[in-house]
């Protein structure tokens, strides 16, 4: 994740992947303690030297990450509906991210008349480099849902969860729950439904995954007490 936005603030704030990944890691754990993604937003925006351009290029990468798992989404909604083969889903999407990026640039002089845009305008190699590494964070997570379902008995095609995790991952950073916590069991009951999974099964799918989520965050006070201590 933090690799997405270092190419939007690498732009004008050049700064040692080392260093952002631990400023990363560090939002996320403050991030414990506040609705949706207010915590970490906020703390990626102070505790960089460039407030206004660390915020603005976490916003850029956020929108345009939403924009790559919407695609992927749609693309397996659509196979899954019509019930092709899943083989063509990898294509699918890398053409569609490649339309979404000539079309950008199309309307480069009409974005850029907005000065708060102008670190979205990387080169068209450096944003379809933003867009593989949000497609490879997609696949992972969609991985470790399966690593969750699997462990309370479900078995469930990978692509499958393609459908439920751009939704998930999207939700989650609104300012209206901690850590996304009801949001996702909601979610996955919902998806849970269209495969014959019981309510306690999603539920205890998403709890596991809200478990694992919680150690991951925790320990992200290394990295902040680094910094405060800096």
């Amino acid at each position: 994740m933090s690799k997405k936005w270092h190419i939007f603030l690498n732009k004008s704030n050049p700064i040692e992947f080392k260093k952002l990944l631990k400023l990363y890691w560090a939002a996320d754990f403050v991030n414990l303690f506040f609705l949706g993604a207010l915590g970490s937003e906020s703390y990626k925006a102070v505790s960089h030297k460039n407030k206004k351009d660390a915020f603005l290029s976490s916003m850029i990468d956020r929108v345009f990450s939403f924009l790559w798992y919407l695609e992927a989404g749609f693309i397996a909604f659509l196979l899954y509906y019509f019930d092709f083969d899943f083989l063509f889903l990898i294509p699918l999407i890398l053409i569609f991210v490649f339309i979404s990026i000539q079309l950008f640039y199309l309307f480069e002089n009409f974005f850029g008349k907005f000065s708060f845009l102008k670190q979205a305008f990387v080169s068209k190699k450096e944003l379809f480099k933003h867009s593989i590494f949000a497609l490879l964070y997609l696949f992972l997570v969609a991985f470790t849902y399966q690593i969750s379902f699997l462990a309370v008995g479900i078995e469930i095609n990978y692509f499958f969860l393609l459908l439920l995790v751009p939704v998930v991952i999207i939700l989650t950073v609104l300012p209206i729950s901690f850590s996304g916590l009801g949001i996702r069991e909601f979610l996955f009951i919902q998806f849970g439904m269209l495969f014959a999974i019981s309510i306690e099964q999603a539920v205890l799918a998403s709890f596991i995954l809200h478990f694992v989520g919680l150690i991951y965050r925790a320990l992200g006070t290394i990295p902040f007490m680094q910094i405060k201590s800096n």
